[in-house]
């Protein structure tokens, strides 16, 4: 028997605690994130120009139009000034760590000289112990220090994907465990109210680049902007 995994799809968490600060009235911010892929030699050329990373950002969106840049990830939350937030877009899998080897009931009776009917009764190998994967986006988020028109902030992204099954043992002692792919970037700077900053770039497995073509990167940009009334 083979153990199945079950998906919770559309799990959306967002959640703030934390304050750090007294204020009667906190600012509010509206923290988005941008993950922008494209070729590696292209990323590369577009870092050696030395813009601001204001300037790289339009030169992506611009490049959106003609197909040369794909947009990967858009996640945003409205983060309460010196709170911890999060967001979470995730299907939740549950899936199987360990297993209990085959094994031969402890009462079988009289089987007289017929090792095919012993071999019948041998239970294959089964789950025994399980362990959770959330499998999507999180972004995590704390302003610790906010003027009227910049911040610095701490940020956390997360991304996970399922890359399918691999099976180890033979016949009645076969197991399964899944795949997973993990890219993360975890950083803080200080960013100015309206302007994108660069937190990052990331470089998915090979399995998850293009089968025919160069390579890509994944650029990260984060914006934060003052909530408005």
């Amino acid at each position: 028997m083979k153990m199945k995994s079950y998906l919770l799809m559309g799990m959306i968490l967002i959640a703030g605690a934390g304050m750090v600060r007294g204020d009667e009235n906190p600012i509010s911010w509206d923290i988005t994130c941008e993950v922008f892929s494209l070729p590696l030699s292209e990323a590369a050329k577009l870092k050696r120009l030395r813009k601001s990373d204001a300037e790289d950002y339009a030169e992506l969106v611009r490049r959106l139009e003609s197909g040369k840049v794909v947009q990967e990830e858009f996640l945003m939350l409205r983060a309460l000034a010196g709170a911890a937030t999060t967001v979470e877009e995730v299907s939740e899998m549950i899936y199987a760590t360990e297993y209990e080897p085959p094994e031969l009931p402890s009462n079988i009776g009289d089987l007289g000289d017929d090792p095919e009917k012993a071999k019948q009764l041998v239970t294959p190998a089964t789950p025994s112990a399980f362990d959770t994967k959330n499998v999507g986006s999180t972004m995590e988020v704390k302003l610790s220090k906010w003027e009227e028109e910049d911040a610095e902030i701490r940020i956390s992204l997360t991304l996970v994907n399922y890359l399918g099954r691999q099976t180890w043992g033979q016949g009645l002692a076969e197991g399964e465990m899944p795949k997973f792919a993990v890219q993360k970037i975890q950083t803080g700077a200080k960013v100015k109210a309206d302007v994108p900053e660069l937190i990052g770039s990331i470089s998915p497995p090979e399995v998850l680049q293009p089968e025919n073509g160069e390579r890509r990167v994944w650029l990260a940009f984060v914006t934060a902007s003052k909530a408005k009334e």
